[in-house]
Parts: C-alpha cells; structure tokens; sequence
C-alpha cells in the first residue's frame, strides 16, 4: 500500500489535497468508491489509518478481479492491472496497448516501487 499511497498522494499524512476529479484523503478515494470500500469502524475519509484500511480492501478487491478474468498470467500483470483501475478505475482498458501514458506510467511507478519490472 506504500507505493499506492506516495503515487496517489505523495504520502500525506493530514491535510491532503482533493484531486481535481474529486477523489479525497490520503489515499484518493472518489465518495462512492469510499463508500464501498471503508473498513467497519474507520470512518474518515482524511484520516491516514482509515484510509490505507480503505485502499487495502480496494486493492485487493481489483486484484482478485484480475487474477480470476486472466488466471492464465503472472502475478505481475494482475498487479499492474489492479494499480491501473486502482487509479483511473474502468474507464480505460488498462493494457500498455491502449492505455493513456499517464496511466501507464502511474501503474508502472507503482509496480516498480512494489519492486517488479513491468518491462
């Protein structure tokens, strides 16, 4: 989640920035997606504990997505896909083919800090 929280927001820890899309807290989460994925109990979309708790379920719902679509390819390619929707969420296909360089290059930071070699 580390490298999830410095390619989201620069690992603030209070006081973070909202995006320009509206995505909050720590960990960038759009309201509805916040919703869906805040533990029981961490409640505060600004609070840091909150949400890593929040991002984690999140992450690891994406990745159990991608692992059951493609069980076919490694492990490294259901994480880049899971960090790809983790930022732009279904709104592109995340494939290095089609993918906007922006979120490509999102996904391969966060890969490389997670210590894989997406090339």
């Amino acid at each position: 989640m580390s490298a999830i929280h410095k390619a989201e927001g620069g690992r603030c820890a209070k006081d973070c920035k909202s995006s320009p899309v509206g995505a909050k807290g720590p960990m960038q989460f759009m309201p509805l997606t916040w919703n869906a994925y805040k533990c029981e109990g961490l409640n505060n979309i600004s609070k840091l504990d909150d949400s890593i708790c929040a991002g984690t379920r999140y992450l690891s719902a994406l990745y159990e997505k991608e692992k059951k679509q493609a069980p076919h390819v490694g492990n490294r390619w259901h994480y880049w896909k899971a960090a790809c929707r983790y930022n732009s969420g279904y709104k592109y296909n995340c494939t290095h083919a089609d993918t906007p360089q922006g979120i490509q290059g999102y996904a391969n930071k966060v890969i490389a800090e997670m210590g894989f070699n997406i090339n």
